[in-house]
């Protein structure tokens, strides 16, 4: 029997292949040590498609790795990315930070930027580190001029 992977979300280069994979969780307070068991969880279990990169959003970090050179499913992210200057233009004033949004807001924001980052880039305000850290992971590159989807893989 063959295991159906899916992902929360999934972004596609240029050319339609699969660039990111993405699993978004509503946990606050994660670490990287956490994101790595989490990554090397759901590789383990056929979850999620390799891809050349994965990301795991949650309210507060974003974890990315970068696939080419990762010598395990259990490694820690290539790169922790705090998410308040990232998702801040996407609440509404009233909202503090992503902490508080359910987690279809959740995914809903994070589908948002990303398709906000194949569009157009990173935006000009955005503050360091973010924006040394979005540019040395090469994610940019990766999915621009392309598209992202929610679905489940063969």
């Amino acid at each position: 029997m063959q295991v159906k992977t899916s992902a929360d979300l999934a972004a596609y280069d240029k050319n339609g292949r699969l660039a990111l994979v993405v699993e978004i969780k509503s946990r606050q307070h994660t670490s990287a040590d956490w994101a790595a068991r989490m990554r090397g969880n759901l590789f383990a279990h056929g979850i999620v498609p390799k891809s050349e990169y994965f990301m795991l959003a949650m309210p507060d970090n974003i974890y990315l790795w970068h696939e080419n050179g990762a010598d395990s499913e259990t490694s820690e992210p290539d790169f922790v990315i705090n998410t308040k200057p990232l998702f801040q233009r996407y609440l509404d004033p009233a909202i503090v930070d992503a902490s508080s949004i359910s987690g279809k807001s959740l995914e809903i924001l994070v589908g948002s930027w990303i398709n906000d980052l194949i569009a157009s880039g990173i935006p000009d305000n955005l503050p360091e580190p973010q924006r040394s850290l979005i540019v040395a992971s090469g994610l940019i590159d990766a999915i621009q001029g392309g598209y992202v989807t929610q679905e489940e893989f063969e």
